[in-house]
C-alpha cells in the first residue's frame, strides 16, 4: 500500500462532508434533542431547569436531571449493568453510567458511520475504501430482493420490443469512401453505448482511423440524428456516443443481478442495416473468458449490424451489449455483460471528468 492520491481523497473528503452534515442535522440533531428533552423534563413535562439569581441578574443554572425522564430509565435499566462494575452496586448515583452506556452507543455508531479509510493498491492503483464491503453488501441485497419481486414479471417478445425500441438506435458510420452500419442504446436520456469497431476503420492496418461522422435512426423514422464521440475502448470494444442535441431520450433499464446460464434474452439490432429487428436465444454460457476478457455467449442468431446492440432479460432490463458473432457456428455469439459496461463508463467519468450515469 502507500498514500492515497490527492484527488481520491478529496472525493472521499468532500462525499464524506456532504454526507455528515446531511446526518448532522437530521439524524444527530433529532437524537440530541432527544436526550436533551429526556434529561431536562419529568414525566409530567416539568422543565428541571432553575436559574440562580444574585442581584436581578441570572448568574448560574441549575439543572436537577436526577428527577429527570432520563434517570428513571436510567435507574430501571442500571441492574443490567451490575456485571460490569457499574449497576446496582454503584446504588443511587449509579444510573449516571447506564444511560452514558446507552447514548455514548449511540454516539460512537454515528461517529464509526461517518468513518472512511482511504487506501489505494500499489499494484493496480485503485481506490478502495472502508465502504466497500457494506456498499457491496447493500448492492447485494438490492439484487436479492429484486431478483424476488421480478421474478413473476416476465414478458414476452413483443412487450420487451414495444418497452426499449426507443431506447434503441440504428447506427450509421460514414468514413472518407465507404460506411458502416451497427446498433446502439440509451443510457441517461443523452448517451448512446455501442461497439468501438463500428466507428473506427477496420480496413486500417493501425485501426485508429475515426469515422468522420455518426448518425443514429430511430425506429420507423427516417430522421437522422447527429452524435458525437465521447471515448472508445479498441480493447473492450465499447465507445460511448453523445446526442449532439441534448433531448430527454428513453433509456434502457439496467438488470440488478448477473445473467444466468439458460435463461431466455432478447436482442434489438440493425439487422444488416435493414432496420431494427427483434432477436431472441438464451444465455448459453454466463461467463466465457477470451483473450483475458469476459464475455456471455448467447444463441440469438446476431449478424452485421447487430453489433452493439442491447440483450436484454426477460423483465426487458439490460443485461449487455452483443459485440461478434462466429461465422462456423450461427448459436456461438458473443455479448459484453453490463458489469463491465458500466466499470468502464465509471472510470471514463473518473480519468475524463465526465458524468455519464
Amino acid at each position: 500500500y502507500h498514500l492515497p492520491q490527492f484527488r481520491a481523497l478529496m472525493i472521499h473528503l468532500w462525499d464524506k462532508c456532504k454526507h455528515f452534515v446531511k446526518k448532522a442535522f437530521t439524524i444527530i440533531l433529532l437524537s440530541t434533542i432527544f436526550i436533551w428533552f429526556l434529561s431536562s423534563f419529568t414525566w409530567q413535562y416539568t422543565p428541571l431547569i432553575k436559574y440562580v439569581y444574585e442581584g436581578g441578574e441570572i448568574t448560574g443554572r441549575l439543572t436537577q436531571t436526577e428527577n429527570s425522564i432520563l434517570a428513571n430509565i436510567g435507574q430501571l435499566i442500571q441492574p443490567l449493568f451490575t456485571p460490569l462494575g457499574f449497576g446496582s452496586q454503584l446504588k443511587a448515583g449509579g444510573w449516571v453510567f447506564a444511560v452514558a452506556a446507552i447514548t455514548g452507543l449511540i454516539a460512537k455508531e454515528n461517529v464509526e458511520e461517518d468513518t472512511v479509510y482511504s487506501y489505494v493498491c500499489s499494484s493496480c492503483n485503485e481506490t478502495f475504501s472502508s465502504l466497500s464491503k457494506r456498499n457491496k453488501y447493500i448492492q447485494k441485497s438490492k439484487v436479492e430482493t429484486s431478483n424476488i419481486s421480478n421474478a413473476t414479471n416476465k414478458k414476452d417478445a413483443k412487450d420487451i420490443f414495444k418497452d426499449n425500441i426507443d431506447s434503441v438506435v440504428a447506427i450509421y458510420c460514414n468514413f472518407a469512401n465507404k460506411a458502416s452500419t451497427g446498433t446502439g442504446f440509451i443510457i441517461n436520456s443523452n448517451y448512446v453505448i455501442t461497439n468501438a469497431h463500428i466507428v473506427f476503420d477496420k480496413d486500417d492496418p493501425e485501426n485508429t482511423t475515426l469515422c468522420e461522422n455518426v448518425f443514429a435512426k430511430f425506429n420507423d423514422s427516417d430522421t437522422l440524428y447527429e452524435l458525437e464521440f465521447v471515448f472508445a475502448s479498441k480493447e473492450l470494444d465499447i465507445c460511448i456516443l453523445h446526442f449532439a442535441y441534448e433531448s430527454n431520450y428513453k433509456s434502457c433499464s439496467f438488470a440488478s443481478g448477473d445473467c444466468v446460464t439458460g435463461e431466455k434474452v432478447y436482442t434489438i439490432g440493425n439487422s444488416k442495416g435493414k432496420g431494427l429487428a427483434i432477436l431472441d436465444g438464451i444465455v448459453a454460457d454466463n461467463v466465457r473468458e477470451i483473450s483475458g476478457h469476459e464475455y456471455m455467449m448467447i444463441t440469438a442468431l446476431v449478424t452485421n449490424g447487430n453489433s452493439g446492440g442491447p440483450v436484454f432479460n426477460e423483465n426487458g432490463e439490460l443485461l449487455g451489449m452483443v459485440t461478434s458473432g462466429s461465422n462456423d457456428a450461427l448459436v456461438m455469439n458473443y455479448a459484453i455483460p453490463l458489469k463491465v459496461i458500466l466499470e468502464f463508463i465509471k472510470e471514463v467519468e473518473q480519468n475524463e471528468e465526465l458524468k455519464i450515469l
